[in-house]
């Protein structure tokens, strides 16, 4: 009885400093933005925790901004959609964060990446099987200038390609969840990036970076 009661503490504890260390990551990054802050959040999921704690810190530093969440999945849309409908300059769009370019170019380029072969069918077979009207449009969705991304394995790459379409220098924060900053070292094979941070928090598995893309033009 006191083992599991220890446990759930230290589980109450863990959480605490992991949401402690968030909402500072957030708020760290969001004071480099001098501009109106347009932020992105690719893989909202349920809308009741990385969304709020980067609401929050938005309502800290700004009156004027806007958060421009994105999450495929339609059920968990629902849900999300229902979880932020109080937010103010909160929106959240059923679609994958990828244009038809940059799906083809993930297509082209993951199984460079990929060593398992039962994976790599999995991961190529889910890209295919998307439907074009599940991706956006780059004419019709505002550009960030901030972006947080929270999706799986071996598809950032693929949404740091969708942000190059915009022609635009973007800060991107993201959660690294291939192990050694795998989702980093493929993003620099393939595009400019500067001002790298890495983060940190312990015993959170997954540790989060941020940098600067530097746009194609």
């Amino acid at each position: 009885m006191k083992s599991h009661l220890r446990n759930r503490i230290s589980k109450y504890k863990n959480n605490l400093n992991y949401n402690f260390f968030f909402k500072r990551m957030i708020y760290k990054e969001l004071k480099t933005i001098n501009d109106k802050i347009i932020m992105s959040e690719i893989g909202t999921g349920y809308g009741d925790s990385s969304t709020i704690a980067i609401y929050k810190q938005l309502r800290k530093l700004k009156n004027d901004f806007s958060l421009i969440c994105f999450e495929p999945e339609k059920e968990i849309f629902k849900i999300a959609k229902n979880n932020t409908k109080l937010l103010i300059n909160t929106v959240i769009f059923n679609k994958y964060f990828l244009s038809s370019n940059s799906v083809d170019f993930l297509l082209t380029n993951v199984n460079k990446y990929i060593h398992d072969d039962e994976l790599l069918v999995r991961i190529k077979k889910m890209y295919i099987m998307i439907n074009p009207d599940e991706l956006i449009k780059i004419d019709n969705v505002e550009i960030p200038n901030i972006v947080f991304i929270d999706s799986i394995r071996y598809s950032h790459f693929a949404i740091i390609k969708t942000l190059t379409e915009f022609n635009k220098d973007i800060k991107v924060i993201m959660e690294d969840d291939i192990p050694g900053f795998g989702e980093l070292k493929i993003i620099q094979k393939h595009f400019s990036i500067r001002n790298i941070k890495y983060y940190r928090c312990f015993p959170h598995q997954w540790p989060f970076v941020a940098f600067n893309l530097i746009s194609k033009v």
